[in-house]
C-alpha cells in the first residue's frame, strides 16, 4: 500500500489535483508513479469529524491502518493540512506501519494568486491577510517536510494554466 500526502497552501489545488488524477490516473502518469493498483482518495468526511477539529485528525491514522490490512494493492491519496506536520502523523504512520510506502506531493501556486482564492473563501478570509500570509503557511509546511527526508517529495504548480508540472524543490 502507498499513501500519498499531499500538502500546500489553502486554496493551492491540492483538492482539484486528487479529484483529477482520481478521475484519470493515466493522465499523471508521466509525473505520478502510484505503486497501488489502484488509486483512491481517502475523504475527509468519512474519517473524521471536521476539517476545523483537528484534534480528530489522528483518526486519520487509524483509518490508514485499517486501510493497509484490507487493500495492500492500492493507493490512497491525502488532502494533508498544517496540523498533520505539526503533529508528526506521518512519522507516527511510519512507525507503526512500517510496510506502508509514504510519498508527499506539495501543490505549490504563487502566492499572489494563492491570495486571490483565499478572497473567495468567506468563511475563514481575512482583509488582514497578504501576500506574506501565503509565504508564512508554505514555509510553515516546508519547514516540516524538510525534516522528512525519509519520504520523498514532489513538488507541483498548482497555478491556474500550469497542469501540476513538477517544478524544482523548495527545500
Amino acid at each position: 500500500m502507498e499513501i500519498v500526502w499531499f500538502f500546500g497552501s489553502s486554496c493551492a489545488g491540492k483538492q482539484t489535483l486528487i479529484e483529477a488524477i482520481i478521475a484519470n490516473p493515466k493522465a499523471f502518469a508521466h509525473t505520478f508513479d502510484f505503486s497501488g493498483a489502484q488509486v483512491h482518495a481517502l475523504k475527509e468526511a468519512s474519517i473524521w469529524i471536521s476539517r476545523k477539529n483537528h484534534d480528530q485528525r489522528p483518526n486519520l491514522i487509524s483509518a490508514i491502518k485499517d486501510l493497509t490490512d484490507q487493500h495492500s494493492d492500492k493507493t490512497i491519496l491525502v488532502k494533508g493540512q498544517s496540523v498533520d506536520l505539526a503533529k508528526g502523523l506521518l512519522q507516527q504512520l511510519q512507525a507503526d506501519v512500517p510496510n506502508v510506502k509514504q510519498s508527499i506531493v506539495f501543490v505549490y501556486t504563487d502566492p499572489a494568486e494563492t491570495l486571490e482564492r483565499w478572497k473567495t473563501h468567506r468563511d475563514w478570509y481575512k482583509p488582514s491577510m497578504t501576500v506574506q500570509s501565503v509565504v508564512d503557511e508554505v514555509n510553515y509546511q516546508v519547514k516540516f517536510i524538510r525534516a522528512l527526508a525519509n519520504i520523498p517529495t514532489k513538488f507541483v504548480d498548482g497555478g491556474k494554466g500550469k497542469k501540476y508540472a513538477e517544478i524544482n524543490s523548495l527545500l
